[in-house]
């Protein structure tokens, strides 16, 4: 009897054994996922040209086009795979967070809420959920969210911050689809979910960023101020409120805050 050195072994020789079975295909492609995310996809494309209904499969595929940034065929793998297993919270959870980094939150919201619905004890659709609620504008809701998460299962913090870290490289990056303005406004939120999360270094980072590509971004002026004036830097909270003051003066959080600093 054969011993195997590893799975890529294993599964290579159950590929050559079952040239005609999907799951052959698919368990080499998940032993390659990470070191060859290229073989991997095709070896996937191969398990569902056996095996159009491989639900599987498509999740697999899905997975491997949204990490190369390949967002529509990873939505048309999980679409196939919705239409094939509606009552998948596995399915759901995938299509919500793609559409959460297709930048589309309303039906990234409709998919999180759907497998919640399902089964209602999965930590990852309740992140995401709060993530799609968050970007959406809903940040102080998103925020209770996302803290009692992990105040319940403090494993999910590290996974909120890699979330939002991808969603803010996606959102720096230059694109036709949206204005530089509303990419500021939507990285300004991914950082006050950061500061739910405890992490207002990063959220510093964040909301100068959204200055950058709009100096203009209200909301990322007072929460920068906000976060001087958590410091002890009434000069520099001061600063950035005047500065805001001058492009709305009509906001009353801006005045009252003016107020409290000279």
């Amino acid at each position: 009897m054969p011993v195997w050195e590893n799975e890529i072994t294993l599964f290579s020789a159950m590929v050559r054994e079952a040239p005609g079975a999907p799951s052959a295909y698919l368990n080499l492609a998940l032993a390659l996922r990470a070191t060859n995310p290229d073989s991997a996809i095709k070896l996937g494309n191969r398990a569902v040209i056996l095996d159009q209904g491989f639900v599987p499969a498509h999740i697999n595929l899905a997975v491997l086009y949204g990490q190369k940034g390949d967002l529509r065929r990873a939505l048309h793998h999980l679409r196939l795979a919705e239409e094939l297993e509606p009552n998948s919270v596995k399915v759901q959870n995938n299509l919500g967070y793609a559409f959460l980094l297709a930048g589309e939150p309303d039906s990234a919201r409709t998919r999180f809420e759907r497998a919640l619905n399902l089964d209602s004890t999965p930590g990852s659709a309740l992140l995401g959920e709060a993530l799609s609620i968050g970007v959406a504008g809903k940040t102080q809701d998103a925020g209770l969210m996302l803290r009692r998460l992990i105040t319940a299962y403090p494993c999910w913090k590290d996974t909120s911050q890699q979330i939002i870290n991808r969603l803010f490289t996606i959102q720096s990056r230059d694109t036709s689809s949206q204005t530089k303005a509303s990419r500021a406004v939507y990285i300004n939120r991914l950082g006050t979910l950061l500061i739910a999360l405890g992490d207002s270094a990063r959220a510093e980072t964040f909301y100068r960023r959204a200055l950058e590509l709009d100096e203009n971004c209200v909301p990322a002026l007072y929460n920068l101020a906000v976060l001087h004036l958590n410091r002890g830097d009434k000069p520099g909270a001061l600063q950035l409120i005047k500065q805001a003051l001058k492009i709305r003066p009509d906001l009353n959080e801006l005045q009252e805050l003016r107020t409290r600093l000279e």
